[in-house]
């Protein structure tokens, strides 16, 4: 596990959205379609609170790729 800089958020975009396309298919109870902003927003907004200290991403990488990610942020 490492801790990702903001040049490296785009790499995230095949984790959010295959984490949208599980979400759609297995939670049943929720109402609406996973994400409610485009993946390119929130990616934009993840490295917009690294840049400014708000928050951090950390990921856990197999052959390059983006396997898991967690992003946490600052109070």
């Amino acid at each position: 596990m490492r801790e990702i800089m903001s040049d490296e958020v785009y790499k995230l975009e095949e984790c959010l959205t295959a984490l949208a396309a599980h979400h759609n298919k297995f939670s049943v109870n929720f109402k609406g379609c996973y994400p409610k902003k485009p993946v390119e927003e929130t990616l934009e907004n993840f490295v917009n609170d690294l840049i400014q200290g708000k928050s951090c991403i950390a990921v856990i990488e197999k052959a390059e790729k983006n396997r898991r990610f967690l992003q946490g942020r600052y109070r």
